[in-house]
């Protein structure tokens, strides 16, 4: 009995192996089919990012990851924590002074914190001696900030005294549950971005969007589960921070960016505006152009992450080649000019002229991110022209010259932008040589001559001092600096031999 049983399960068994190999059989394969048809790009496209191995690889003939390079030098260039023992607030008209420069010049940036709202409270705080608390913790980052934007020696050091400090007392804001503690946390890796520090001022970030997050949960109890302005402000200022670093190097995704359709664009109460008296005693800085501006950047990130991924079209997973869509990178052309037109007069810039010295820093900003956004957008081109043996495709001439036509454009900002104190300055030096690696090498093919724009040489020769910073130590972008130096070096070598 029981080996008859044995026997028909076995049958059974056999028969069921074999239905369900043929079922798999068909189902891997048309899997596959519908794989080939929708298979998305390789991850290894050359975008250029420091990230992105196969661009490095491509324009550099380094053969691994800069990204991972890039943090090794930072995690050996930390800005120490020494707080002095003779640590001192500075008289209440000098802090006064200070929270007004924050404002001026810091808070513009990033309008964090609605300025008479916090004026009026910092009256009180400032009453009180310096605790634990995240209160106290922000006044410091806030006067910090302040001290560093003065461009006065004394004051700068001041505010390196006031951000050790604050530091000190990073445990007990850590544990703070409230929006202070993520304003703070987003100050500090302000002030660690004026420094050029960008792992330091990643690591604020993402602790800051850890506890956002988790406010975020909290808010959906509430009667009116829609975030509160001060949480929406922070939310947007840790999006544009977050995604300016992961750009270009590979670290921790936070998955902030997974909330922007939810979260609604900050307001900007413009009644507050109109306060022309401050509780502190000094005029209100704030002004509509930086609104404009913050929103408008906001825009441009949402553009600049949507560049990539859908300009390019994989083939069958046999071939490992992409091949650019036109007509992606076309719709993406008509919203960047579409964004360009309705800027509002006071931070809009010209297309064409490369005198730059007219325009406002906010203007000087979104402009390098407009012509940044371009060259992204027609790289997909090159690299496919770059990669063939063949001769470029005539179709594509216009997207040639436009690249490189976008990438002088970029550089003339840039080069206008860094005579500016930028909390982004490092992601700003970094994508000067992302972008020049990829000009030089499209310059070198020998593919686009017939296209090249004047003035894209000296354009390229250029970079070199737009990449490195006159501080020390500064490893990462020398580092960088000193790559370009060697790829112009052997370019100019080259150019040299054909002309003897």
């Amino acid at each position: 009995m029981n080996t008859t049983l044995e026997k028909n399960i076995s049958s059974i068994l056999s028969k069921l192996g074999r239905i369900e190999e043929a079922v798999v059989k068909d189902e891997v394969e048309s899997l596959d089919d519908v794989l080939q048809r929708a298979q998305p790009p390789p991850v290894d496209f050359p975008w250029m990012t420091l990230k992105t191995v196969s661009f490095i690889t491509l324009t550099t003939g380094l053969a691994y990851n800069l990204s991972d390079e890039v943090i090794r030098l930072e995690t050996l260039n930390q800005v120490p924590q020494q707080l002095s023992t003779k640590f001192m607030l500075i008289p209440r008209h000098g802090q006064v002074e200070l929270i007004h420069f924050f404002f001026a010049n810091t808070h513009k940036w990033f309008p964090l914190l609605d300025e008479w709202t916090y004026l009026t409270h910092c009256e009180l705080v400032l009453q009180s001696p310096l605790s634990n608390s995240a209160d106290s913790a922000l006044l410091l980052m806030v006067l910090a900030l302040g001290a560093h934007v003065s461009h006065t020696t004394l004051a700068v050091e001041q505010g390196t005294e006031y951000f050790y400090r604050a530091q000190s007392i990073l445990a007990s804001v850590i544990a703070d549950p409230g929006l202070i503690a993520v304003q703070c946390l987003i100050l500090c890796s302000v002030y660690l971005g004026y420094m050029c520090r960008p792992l330091q001022s990643y690591q604020y970030l993402s602790t800051a969007s850890m506890k956002l997050r988790t406010l975020m949960l909290c808010a959906r109890s509430r009667v009116n589960s829609d975030l509160e302005e001060a949480e929406r402000r922070a939310y947007w200022t840790l999006l544009i921070l977050e995604s300016e670093y992961c750009v270009q190097l590979d670290l921790v995704d936070t998955g902030i960016i997974n909330a922007d359709e939810q979260v609604r664009l900050p307001s900007f109460d413009d009644a507050q505006i109109e306060n022309a008296y401050t509780p502190l005693g000094h005029d209100c800085t704030t002004e509509p152009d930086q609104f404009a501006y913050f929103l408008a950047e906001i825009t441009m990130r949402r553009s600049l992450d949507r560049c990539r991924d859908p300009l390019t079209l994989g083939h069958k997973r046999k071939d490992t080649e992409n091949r650019f869509a036109p007509i992606v990178a076309r719709e993406l052309e008509t919203q960047l000019q579409k964004w360009h037109e309705h800027l509002p007069s006071s931070i809009a810039f010209d297309l064409e002229d490369l005198d730059t010295s007219v325009q406002n820093v906010f203007s000087l900003f979104l402009r390098a991110q407009y012509y940044v956004c371009f060259c992204t957008i027609f790289w997909p081109s090159l690299v496919q022209a770059i990669r063939k043996e063949t001769s470029t495709n005539l179709e594509d001439v216009s997207t040639y010259k436009r690249f490189f036509e976008s990438y002088i454009h970029f550089m003339s900002s840039i080069s206008a932008l860094l005579k500016h104190q930028t909390p982004l300055e490092w992601t700003l030096r970094a994508s000067v040589f992302s972008v020049s690696v990829a000009a030089l090498k499209a310059r070198q093919s020998g593919k686009f001559d017939h296209v090249l724009p004047y003035g894209l040489d000296d354009t390229l020769r250029d970079a070199l001092p737009l990449i490195r910073r006159n501080e020390e130590p500064d490893l990462s972008l020398r580092f960088c600096s000193d790559i370009l130096g060697k790829l112009i070096d052997q370019w100019q070598m080259s150019v040299n031999v054909m002309i003897t």
